[in-house]
């Protein structure tokens, strides 16, 4: 099994080699000057000092991740032998049973000692699956998004020696060219989607939104093709206490309010570590309130470089279903509302 220390091995092998890159373009001074070597120099230095910081980031992610998969492996071996302890009482209690002894009562109490145990393993692997397919998506992200191509050859390197196919850190999401240019986002099912625009009006835009979200999670819809909205609103507990105030609540959602960045990041955390879509308030289209459904993001948007115009929603009231946020029709600012939905539901 590959360790912690033969990642960092690995990726101090990769720093060097950067070191070296660097100490060969300065070798160049002197043999070439003006004003193309003093642009080749920066742009030298620049990927140097880029990939200086990002490789022992994305190398560290994946030593912990397989940290994180040696404890897993631990507590699943724990589990099959606690299993095994399991079956053996209960086939001992049955036996006891049968012949009516009274060491039924000690088989039973090793029934329930070893199922604990069996309990506890799974949970503790459940624990670690998340760690661990949060750490493959803390370097996968990096590489998807273009910020270091060179280093997803050495990461694959090394992951090829660890068999970690039953974790899928992006298993919920896709890849795909929105308006022109390229993106990822939750995957979700079109056909369900459409069935959610039979009678689209401008005040029901909070309720079109929750229904997107849950077709995301759920993978199917609710209702039937061009269903009315009081199907809709009934399908998915979407009602209003006011004029455009959504009862989020009604289906485990729950309201936040944040500023331009504070939003940033938590629909950054939801989509990229929850896998969950979230509602975002903004003013437009309608007037000083709307609702769309953030699936995604730009390719080579960040955390720290998110712009309202990186996120891939899905709209009610836009042209196309599925579109970039525009923020030449939609003020990001106006409001400060978001939505979250409940967590998914364990595989």
């Amino acid at each position: 099994m590959v360790s912690s220390g033969d990642v960092i091995k690995q990726s101090d092998a990769f720093v060097d080699e950067l070191g070296e890159y660097s100490t060969q373009i300065s070798g160049l001074q002197g043999s070439w000057e003006g004003s193309s070597y003093n642009n080749f120099v920066a742009k030298a230095e620049e990927f140097a000092t880029k990939y200086t910081k990002g490789i022992p980031n994305q190398f560290t992610s994946f030593a912990e991740a397989c940290d994180l998969y040696k404890e897993y492996i631990d507590a699943k071996k724990k589990k099959e032998e606690y299993q095994k302890e399991e079956d053996a009482a209960r086939s001992q209690y049955n036996q006891a049973k049968q012949d009516n002894s009274p060491k039924m009562v000690y088989y039973s109490i090793q029934i329930n000692k070893y199922n604990n145990l069996v309990d506890d393993m799974d949970k503790e692997m459940k624990r670690l699956k998340k760690e661990i397919e949060a750490k493959l998506r803390s370097i996968d992200t990096k590489i998807s998004t273009g910020s270091s191509p060179q280093l997803a050859t050495g990461v694959s390197d090394i992951m090829a020696d660890v068999d970690m196919s039953e974790f899928k850190p992006y298993s919920n999401f896709t890849t795909g060219e929105i308006n022109g240019q390229k993106g990822t986002y939750l995957k979700y099912d079109e056909n369900a989607v459409n069935n959610i625009i039979g009678a689209q009006t401008a005040q029901d835009c909070g309720v079109y939104a929750m229904a997107y979200g849950f077709v995301v999670l759920e993978g199917k819809c609710r209702v039937g093709e061009n269903a009315s909205v009081g199907e809709i609103r009934a399908a998915y507990n979407a009602g209003y206490t006011g004029d455009v105030d959504a009862q989020w609540s009604l289906e485990n959602c729950v309201s936040h309010s944040g500023n331009r960045k504070e939003r940033l990041n938590a629909i950054w955390d939801e989509v990229t570590e929850k896998e969950k879509p979230v509602i975002v308030a903004t003013g437009g289209y309608y007037g000083s309130n709307h609702y769309s459904l953030v699936i995604g993001f730009k390719e080579g948007a960040t955390k720290e470089n998110l712009k309202p115009s990186d996120l891939i929603v899905l709209d009610s009231a836009g042209s196309e279903r599925i579109h970039y946020f525009d923020e030449n029709r939609l003020n990001f600012d106006a409001q400060e509302q978001y939505i979250t939905f409940p967590d998914r539901e364990e595989e």
